[in-house]
């Protein structure tokens, strides 16, 4: 089949390339030129559609889907947002969360410059190691920025954590809440940028969540910046497995409970009690403690 359409469209290449060639001109020549023309921008708009669906995680032969009006709302996306933060959305919402995520990213984005953070940061850890392994990438960033912290161990708990940042960064990482239309659960933890008044690091946050799991996400754009993925435009924190997320719930979860910590302290089975004594001391949920101990091949935790 393949064989087919590549056999026609060099049948009518050809046939246009003789009709321009001896200068053949006329109602039927323009049609067929306009025709051609349609057909080609199709292929082009139809391959642009189907990447864009499937980083949604839709498929885009699906007969029972509205596909002009999503077709028109992947439009108006892509056409409002760069690229990397279009597919941040895509890929951390759902189709029916889409156009409520859009608009919220869309307000989230009044805050912050449409530049990215400033290259002197991203420079200051360019010679750490990127790996082919998201999660290993953000457990390098962590020892890296570990290593930089005056005062802290390789395995010692970060007790203030902005004022971690703000010595690494040489300002604040703050964060202001845009809350989402009520009742609306959104996938989407944060927008990364700048701040629009004072250039400052921002995170855009859809809320306020405990204490642990607000440090958590802090330090996840904490990654976003220092590995340069907010160099050219905001980027987006979510649930989704892309390599950007994965990295940096890694780093978080490397920067805030190192897996030397837990190496020193626990092995084989591990309580629960005795975990979430761990957990409480480095400012982690007991998720993150669980996750660091297993995907360490530390130990596991006793059901």
């Amino acid at each position: 089949m393949e064989d087919v359409r590549i056999g026609l469209a060099e049948l009518v290449r050809n046939t246009i390339g003789r009709l321009e060639n001896r200068g053949v001109t006329g109602p039927d020549v323009q049609r067929l030129l306009a025709n051609w023309n349609a057909i080609a921008e199709s292929e082009k708009s139809e391959e642009w559609l189907c990447r864009a669906m499937a980083v949604l995680g839709v498929d885009p032969y699906d007969c029972d889907l509205p596909s002009d009006e999503i077709g028109e709302l992947l439009q108006k996306v892509t056409s409002a947002l760069p690229s990397a933060l279009a597919e941040d959305l895509l890929a951390g919402t759902r189709l029916a969360d889409l156009p409520t995520d859009f608009g919220w990213v869309e307000r989230g984005r009044s805050h912050l410059s449409s530049n990215g953070v400033g290259g002197d940061i991203c420079r200051r850890f360019s010679d750490v190691p990127v790996s082919d392994l998201a999660f290993e990438t953000g457990y390098r960033f962590a020892r890296h920025l570990r290593g930089l912290l005056s005062g802290l161990s390789a395995a010692g708990p970060i007790h203030n954590l902005s004022s971690a940042i703000e010595d690494c960064l040489g300002c604040p990482l703050s964060s202001v809440t845009v809350k989402p239309p009520r009742n609306h659960r959104t996938r989407l933890e944060a927008i990364v940028g700048v701040s629009e008044k004072d250039s400052g690091a921002k995170l855009v946050v859809p809320e306020v969540r405990t204490e642990s799991a607000n440090r958590f996400r802090l330090a996840r754009g904490l990654f976003c910046i220092l590995s340069g993925k907010t160099c050219g435009s905001p980027r987006i924190l979510s649930t989704a497995a892309t390599g950007l997320q994965r990295a940096s719930r890694a780093f978080a979860a490397e920067l805030l409970l190192p897996a030397e910590a837990l190496r020193g302290r626990v092995g084989g089975l591990v309580g629960q009690t005795d975990l979430n004594a761990i957990a409480d001391e480095y400012g982690v949920s007991p998720h993150v403690a669980r996750h660091q101990l297993e995907n360490h091949g530390l130990g596991v935790v006793e059901s």
